[in-house]
């Protein structure tokens, strides 16, 4: 499992939820060596959008990754 945050700044105190939505885009890549890792590799705890809780200054989102299917893929390796 991995946790990926977003920040919240400008702010003295957080007095409420904060929504953070997000998009995967793959074609933020085009031009690039990369590729978006295939969708059956990972799961997401949401798939568009983070909260930073009230009195918080971070949100979390929780990427858990299928080893098995990464590993049985010969482009992965």
């Amino acid at each position: 499992k991995l946790d990926i945050g977003v920040y919240l700044g400008g702010v003295l105190e957080n007095k409420k939820d904060v929504l953070v939505r997000y998009t995967l885009d793959p074609s933020l890549l085009a031009g690039t060596s990369y590729e978006l890792m295939p969708a059956s590799y990972y799961t997401l705890s949401d798939i568009n959008q983070m909260v930073i809780p009230a009195g918080e200054y971070i949100g979390r989102l929780t990427v858990t990754l299928d080893s098995a299917r990464f590993l049985a893929d010969p482009d992965a390796v």
